[in-house]
């Protein structure tokens, strides 16, 4: 689909610079920056979440029981906090 925007001239230069470097269209470079903008992020910008802490014991290891190889381990015990 073909569209006219508006770049500043910094930005322009900078995204042909890569397009160059890369061995991609300017379109391409264009196309991945907005997928990476649009689609890549698992949360907007604007929400703002604390950071989960985990429950340490002893000397800051993790808790008793928890398989830090097995991502479901890991996720049920963030979830059950």
């Amino acid at each position: 689909m073909r569209t006219t925007i508006s770049l500043s001239e910094a930005v322009l230069r900078r995204a042909r610079q890569y397009s160059v470097k890369h061995r991609m269209s300017l379109g391409e470079v264009i196309e991945d920056a907005l997928k990476i903008t649009l689609f890549a992020r698992n949360k907007p910008t604007d929400c703002k979440e604390e950071p989960r802490k985990f429950k340490t014991f002893g000397d800051g290891g993790s808790q008793p029981g928890i398989d830090l190889s097995s991502h479901a381990a890991l996720l049920d015990s963030m979830e059950s906090r």
